[in-house]
Order: structure tokens, then sequence, then C-alpha cells
């Protein structure tokens, strides 16, 4: 499995009070510029979603885990 570069500062939690949609976007633009930075394409979806769930936030992840998700298998 290739290496994460180091030294670069993860992006910072989705806030969830204010307003969310312009929280959203400021998240939304800080992981993508992460994911260029610390060149994560070159990583499975599953490393993937896991790097995201771990940066997103307490708050976040405890409405995340509280979602069901219909998959393509069924």
């Amino acid at each position: 499995m290739p290496s994460l570069p180091s030294g670069i500062k993860l992006p910072p939690p989705l806030k969830t009070d204010g307003n969310l949609a312009t929280n959203w976007k400021r998240f939304e633009r800080a992981w993508d510029n992460y994911v260029i930075v610390a060149r994560l394409e070159r990583f499975n979806e599953k490393y993937k979603m896991a790097m995201f769930l771990s940066v997103i936030g307490e708050d976040v992840l405890e409405i995340f885990d509280g979602m069901d998700f219909i998959t393509g298998n069924q």
C-alpha cells in the first residue's frame, strides 16, 4: 500500500453549528484539496472513506453511524 506524504495538515472537522451549507462548502473545499495534496487517489475506496470519516468530526460521525445505507447488492 502506498504511504501518505508526511507534514500535510488534515482539514479541520466539519462545523455543525451556524450555517451548515457554508460550513459544508468550506469543509468540502478543504477535503478536496487534502485529497489532491495527499494523493489519496492512490488508495482504495475503503481507505479513503475511513480517512474521510476520521477527519469529518465526532458530531458528523455520530450522524453517519445512525444512518442506514442501501447498497446495490440487495
